[in-house]
């Protein structure tokens, strides 16, 4: 219910009024402006680092291409590059099995790609062995060396791919310059190593490649 209020309260009310004229008091400030309270912003808790991995279980990791758990050994920053005693990395074993997804994030985080094991055998001469033409392609495409030769047999990339009957490895190395005519410390080349195991397709892809490669009518010697 409103009170209405009588004449003399209104008088009252006017002459305050007049009183204070436009001058305003701090403590009217203070209580026309009404003071947001500050809220505090929630503590928040870091998330815990992830367990280090130890060097085993990363190549293992590599190998079998469990790529969660090489992602985790890769805080390391110098994990791309460990090597394990016979100087495996694990970009090369990764390769061997052909796990591309494992192979980008360790390019990524700075893998050697033409890193050599005590063999002096590369990433891309682990590829070569299995049946993974697009690992093949993946370590060429990140600059892998096609024409290097190991420090045993001087095996070239080709050679590993034919001795194992990989016809589109051989296809794809070919096409981006393998030497057909490369051969080994005892003479023998990829067409010898195919057609001694049967792998007759491969062996006359090579061989085309090697008569496109050889000059028709070479110059006599003087």
């Amino acid at each position: 219910m409103h009170i209405i209020p009588t004449s003399a309260a209104i008088l009252t009310l006017a002459l305050a009024s007049c009183r204070s004229g436009d001058q305003t008091t701090e403590e009217d400030t203070q209580t026309s402006t009404p003071t947001t309270a500050t809220v505090p912003e929630p503590a928040t808790t870091p998330e815990p680092a992830p367990e280090p991995v130890d060097n085993e279980d990363f190549f293992s990791a590599a190998l079998e291409g469990d790529l969660d758990t090489v992602k985790q050994a890769l805080a390391n920053p110098k994990a791309a590059t460990h090597a394990d005693p016979d100087g495996r990395t694990a970009l090369m074993l990764a390769a061997f099995n052909g796990h591309d997804n494992v192979l980008e994030a360790l390019i990524a985080a700075g893998a050697t790609v033409d890193a050599l094991d005590n063999t002096k055998r590369s990433a891309l001469m682990y590829a070569c062995t299995g049946p993974s033409p697009k690992t093949v392609e993946l370590l060429i495409k990140h600059g892998a060396n096609v024409n290097l030769a190991d420090g045993e047999e001087h095996w070239t990339p080709i050679m590993f791919a034919a001795a194992e009957g990989h016809l589109e490895n051989v296809r794809i190395l070919l096409n981006a310059g393998a030497d057909p005519t490369a051969a080994d410390i005892d003479g023998e080349d990829s067409i010898l190593f195919a057609s001694s195991k049967g792998f007759q397709d491969v062996a006359d892809l090579i061989t085309k490649a090697k008569a496109e490669k050889t000059p028709k009518n070479p110059l006599p010697k003087p």
